[in-house]
């Protein structure tokens, strides 16, 4: 029989649960919403208490200490975002736990020198299927790297800095830069992206957005045409 760890749970949320033994006081896990069913009630002190196999324990993902007003925020494993700064107002991304860096589609880059500092203007296709659909971007270049693709392929990558903004969050990550044109998504959300501020279902899909008016943000969309689902 494998050894099974009895917790005390205190509900906060229907996705959230607080298993205030186990950590310092304040200190949240968070298990994704399909694995609630899972704990195990113990007949212990009136059903109060659960027991939770050590395999479904390590599926269990320790978040940053609890501030009011401040808990990460549930998400799907897609959804809709929003990169301000670089005039793309509705991008659909992947929030991909797997990869540590982010991602965005760029099918031409082109790096040139603007006050003594090294910038990059880039030419990025922001929906899927809509390759006359064109946003010309610029942003000041943070860094290059050799970055691994899921296949283990390496090449080297601009690296830039910009605000995402998610629902009404918004805040600062690095983005690499690569031809993202055969791929079903235009960018990825990785780990360091999402550490602290994101808790991903990977059962749900935008469940921090909304679809977006796509011809309203892109009115360069052609009459008639249907956007993207």
């Amino acid at each position: 029989m494998s050894q099974q760890i009895a917790v005390k749970l205190r509900l906060i949320k229907p996705t959230l649960v607080s298993l205030d033994t186990l950590t310092p006081r304040g200190q949240r896990f968070a298990p994704a919403r399909h694995l609630v069913p899972m704990l195990l009630p113990s007949a212990a002190n009136g059903g109060q208490r659960y027991l939770i196999p050590p395999d479904l324990m390590a599926s269990i993902t320790p978040t940053s200490p609890h501030v009011p007003g401040k808990q990460p925020t549930l998400a799907g494993w897609r959804e809709w975002l929003a990169l301000p700064a670089l005039g793309i107002p509705a991008i659909k991304a992947k929030l991909d736990t797997g990869a540590r860096t982010s991602t965005l589609h760029a099918f031409f880059t082109e790096p040139f020198r603007q006050d003594g500092q090294d910038w990059l203007r880039f030419g990025v296709h922001p929906l899927q299927h809509r390759l006359g659909l064109v946003t010309l971007c610029t942003a000041q270049v943070l860094d290059r790297r050799i970055v691994s693709d899921s296949g283990g392929h390496r090449e080297s990558r601009w690296v830039i800095a910009t605000p995402l903004r998610l629902g009404t969050a918004e805040w600062t990550i690095e983005l690499t830069l690569t031809d993202r044109d055969s791929m079903l998504f235009r960018m990825l959300l990785g780990r360091s992206a999402m550490s602290g501020r994101l808790l991903v279902d990977p059962q749900g899909s935008y469940l921090a957005s909304r679809k977006p008016r796509l011809k309203r943000l892109y009115p360069a969309l052609a009459a008639g045409n249907p956007p993207p689902r």
